[in-house]
């Protein structure tokens, strides 16, 4: 049976859980694995638990006492990797790093546009749009572009 994509190992000093969490999903779908072909969820949590590094694997084995990691369901032990490495966001310590971020000097405007508007994501903004628009003109490295924004009238 062929395969499609490239299914990479997950170390958590490497990698973010919730970005390899979506990947492997696509992975699945794109081998066709799913409730369908697996409906016990095995082959999910064998790719899974074989694509973990060692020290994710033993940390997983951890989370999952006293049952034995193998033993675990699928959805079980993706449920105590989101629970360990999701941890609660604060709405104030979120929007502290929003508004404490600056452009990087070898960062494009559009590098810092998509940085800034991921520094979103926990803030709880009514007004996601207009938050942005004023971080990223005040966050700017200092310049001619940086200098025409402040000029601006606001409605513009």
């Amino acid at each position: 049976m062929s395969q499609f994509g490239i299914l990479s190992s997950f170390d958590h000093t490497i990698h973010t859980w919730q970005n390899y969490k979506q990947r492997i999903s696509q992975w699945f779908i794109a081998n066709d694995i799913d409730d369908v072909t697996d409906s016990a969820a095995v082959k999910r949590r064998a790719i899974l638990l074989s694509a973990l590094s060692d020290g994710t694997y033993q940390l997983a084995a951890d989370l999952a006492l006293p049952k034995e990691l193998t033993q675990v369901p699928y959805e079980d032990i993706l449920a105590l990797l989101d629970k360990h490495f999701t941890p609660k966001k604060c709405g104030f310590g979120e929007r502290y790093k929003f508004y404490a971020a600056t452009q990087h000097l070898d960062e494009t405007y559009s590098q810092w546009a998509a940085r800034l508007r991921g520094l979103t994501t926990h803030c709880g903004f009514l007004n996601v749009e207009e938050a942005l628009r004023d971080r990223f003109v005040m966050g700017m490295q200092p310049g001619p572009e940086k200098d025409n924004c402040l000029a601006r009238d606001l409605g513009n």
